[in-house]
């Protein structure tokens, strides 16, 4: 290939391999002050999820603090196998923590305990734990396990 050729062949294909020079030669200021601002909102929403994060964290750290406070305090009675303030029924061993948190957190705590939120399984246990509830004033929504996805207000396992 002649030398003067393949000069003028790399001329028509620089603009093509040089995305940030064909962009630049036709992005208004109107088009940089909107990108610009895009930039800021991202920035600022991924501030508030670093905040929202480090809230969890610290919320974790206090529900971590409590179930430990409340390890030291939690005596086994040989006849329920449950801790105390635990309520048993069927080898199961309840307890409400009337504490405000997502559903994630409240499964998180759970965890922590070495338990879940609470999967009803029967009549039987959704009554025991319906007097269970009434009996320590638990508010009117508690979190339980399962999922409504496919039917909306319908819990599932």
């Amino acid at each position: 290939m002649e030398p003067y050729l393949l000069a003028g062949l790399l001329t028509l294909l620089y603009p093509l391999f040089s995305p940030c020079t064909c962009l630049l030669d036709n992005v208004g200021d109107a088009d940089l002050k909107a990108v610009r601002y895009r930039l800021q909102d991202e920035k600022e929403k991924r501030l508030l999820l670093e905040n929202d994060v480090e809230t969890m964290m610290l919320k974790l750290a206090e529900l971590e603090r409590l179930i430990k406070k409340d390890r030291n305090k939690t005596e086994v009675t040989s006849s329920t196998q449950c801790a105390y303030a635990f309520v048993s029924h069927a080898n199961h061993c309840y307890l409400y923590v009337g504490l405000a948190a997502t559903w994630i957190e409240a499964q998180m705590y759970c965890r922590v305990f070495g338990g879940s939120l609470v999967s009803i399984e029967t009549q039987e246990e959704w009554i025991i734990i319906r007097s269970y509830l009434e009996s320590v004033k638990a508010h009117d929504v508690v979190w339980i396990d399962g999922t409504d996805i496919l039917k909306e207000g319908m819990a599932l396992d």
